[in-house]
């Protein structure tokens, strides 16, 4: 006779997988690309924007050191102070 015990094997139970439907999936990364492109869009609206304030800062500031002319201010400076 045989002393061994018979080993009970676990019952698995099917673990249930939510189901997506496959056009509810699609729409869904529609949405998010959709999205994504307006981001994407609104984001180089605000670089252009920013691009274009820079560069309109750069030629004031141009203009006024071309206009005001450092060395005469300067001059005009020291004369002040030593006469």
């Amino acid at each position: 006779m045989s002393t061994e015990t018979p080993v009970e094997t676990p019952i698995e139970t099917p673990v249930e997988q939510p189901v997506v439907e496959q056009s509810e999936s699609k729409s869904f990364v529609e949405s998010v690309k959709s999205a994504s492109n307006k981001v994407e869009e609104e984001i180089k609206k605000g670089a252009e924007t920013i691009k274009e304030d820079t560069k309109a800062t750069a030629e004031k500031v141009e203009n006024e050191i071309k206009s005001s002319n450092p060395l005469k201010k300067v001059s005009n400076f020291f004369k002040k102070v030593f006469n």
